[in-house]
């Protein structure tokens, strides 16, 4: 479950105890969330909170009553990384021009083990690398919790960058005319 589909159940509860059981079902978006408004507890101690609150075990916090009347009447607000935001859609590119549904931010590149979007990015010359790995990041790890693995993003970043080093590199190599033959770019592989 997403932050987005947790918000959207915590609208639609009838109760806060059965906000709470949803929030609790999923502790990636629970800490999304709880980051978002400010807890800066450890996430196992936000979950085993909200699961003595949500069973009962213990009496509903002031600070839960008021993070759920918040969230109920909130929309998803977006984050921006420079270049980019992360929106209820997914990712996209401030100037409009560029978006990313979320379900597909998970996607492996073909052949790799590396998630494909920072490395197709970065073969794109007016992608600003840094804000947008920073911003896929965040998008990843709020719309595809269950999806998001911290190491594969890593590895991906670094592949990224160094994909953004070659074509920086090959474009120095290639020089700056209009027009260029097989032999000039071969020459410059």
């Amino acid at each position: 479950m997403s932050a987005k589909t947790t918000r959207a159940s915590v609208h639609g509860a009838k109760s806060f105890r059965q906000a709470l059981n949803t929030m609790a079902e999923n502790p990636a978006s629970l800490a999304l969330l709880m980051q978002q408004y400010g807890d800066t507890r450890p996430l196992p101690t936000i979950y085993r909170s909200m699961r003595e609150m949500a069973s009962g075990e213990s009496p509903v916090s002031s600070e839960m009553m008021v993070l759920l009347a918040v969230l109920k009447r909130s929309p998803l607000t977006t984050r921006r990384f420079g270049q980019w935001e992360v929106t209820d859609y997914g990712l996209e590119a401030c100037d409009g021009k560029y978006s990313i549904a979320a379900d597909t931010l998970h996607r492996l590149r073909s052949g790799t083990d590396l998630y494909s979007l920072p490395m197709h990015m970065a073969e794109k010359n007016w992608v600003n690398l840094p804000d947008f790995l920073s911003a896929f990041q965040a998008a990843l790890a709020l719309h595809q919790p269950v999806l998001y693995d911290l190491d594969r993003m890593a590895r991906s970043r670094l592949a990224a960058e160094r994909v953004r080093r070659e074509g920086e590199a090959f474009e120095q190599r290639l020089g700056t005319r209009t027009s260029y033959t097989v032999k000039d770019l071969l020459a410059a592989m």
